[in-house]
This record gives structure tokens, sequence and C-alpha cells, in this order.
């Protein structure tokens, strides 16, 4: 008896999971592919609309450059004009910085203050939330004002004061203030004409 004896090798049928892993990777590939391309060509569209605003402000820069060199020089401008323009733009601010102080209690302190056409500005120091409605009360009752609006009211505490008597030091305890920081809009005749009575 002879033995049978095949020396070709015996070739199985790959499993379906073999065939799955690879479906899987070109799948992905596919994808990724697909997603580059679309990137790049949306990069290429971002580089030509860059270029064309590129050209476009250079045009306009090239445009600006031949206006200001065909310009007309810029206006000579006399004393006498500006002084005209100071007189038709300012308004007496003294009047109403003593109706502002007159209206303001003994122990009020106007810290800060600015003037300009449309309002004045005021940092004003109080003892009490109280003098503060009074104050603002006076300047609503004002001749010169139109219009009062308190902006913020700050507590802070002073500074204490230290007395020596026969070497014991004693420490007054001082009661917080407040700051208000008020807007006033004066009356529009008066900034118009600079009326010193209104």
């Amino acid at each position: 008896m002879n033995p049978e004896i095949n020396l070709l090798p015996v070739f199985e049928k790959r499993k379906p999971e073999s065939y799955l892993g690879l479906i899987l990777f070109i799948i992905i590939l596919g994808a990724l592919i697909v997603f580059l391309a679309i990137y790049l060509m949306g990069i290429k569209q971002d580089a030509a609309d860059l270029a064309a605003e590129e050209q476009n402000l250079i045009a306009q820069r090239a445009a600006l450059q031949n206006e200001v060199a065909t310009g007309e020089p810029a206006p000579e401008i006399t004393y006498a004009d500006a002084v005209l323009f100071v007189e038709t733009n300012s308004y007496p601010v003294s009047p109403l910085y003593e109706e502002i102080q007159n209206l303001a209690d003994a122990n009020t302190y106007v810290r800060n203050y600015a003037f300009s056409p449309e309002a004045i500005t005021l940092a004003v120091d109080f003892e009490t939330k109280s003098q503060v409605a009074l104050f603002v009360e006076n300047l609503m009752k004002s001749n010169y004002f139109e219009n009062v609006q308190v902006d913020s009211i700050v507590e802070f505490e002073p500074l204490s004061t230290t007395e020596e008597t026969e070497g014991v030091v004693e420490e007054e305890e001082v009661a917080p203030r407040y700051t208000a920081s008020i807007r006033i809009k004066p009356l529009p005749e008066y900034v118009a004409q600079g009326v010193t009575q209104p």
C-alpha cells in the first residue's frame, strides 16, 4: 500500500471577519481622502478671496495716495479763527461753580469737577446720604440746571484722628462718609448764550 502524500499546501477559505477589517480600513481611508480634498479646495478658495481683497486694498491705497498728492493743503488757522471758535463753543463756568458751592452744605466737599458743553460732572463728599438727597434736590430747584443725575454713591472711611493727652493716645471713631458722582446738565440757553443770570 502506498501512502497518499499530498505535498500541496492545504488552502482554507478565509473567514468573513478578515474581510470586515479590510473593508472598514478602505472606508476610513476613502472618507479621509474626501475630507482632505474638500479642505484643500476650501483653502484654495480662501487664498483666491484674499488675493482679490489684497488687490482691492492696493487699488484703494493708490486712489487715496492720489487724493492726498493732488488734494488741497490744510487751511491755515489764524489766531482770530481760534478765538472765534473758543468764544462760540464755550460758556462761563464761574457762575455755575459758584451756584454749586452755594447749594452745597457746610460739611460738603466738592472733590472734583469737569465741565463740558453737555454736562458738568462732580465728585462730592458728604457726611450722610440724606445730605446727598438734599444737595440733589437743591440742584434740581436751581435756575441754572436742567437735569441732575446721580451716577453712584460710594461709602469710604475718612482717616481717623488721634489725640495724645497725658501720655495716653486716644483714637476717635469717625463715621463713614459718602462720595457721590453727580452729572448735571446746564440749561441749553445758558450754554448757548453764556448768560450769567438765567
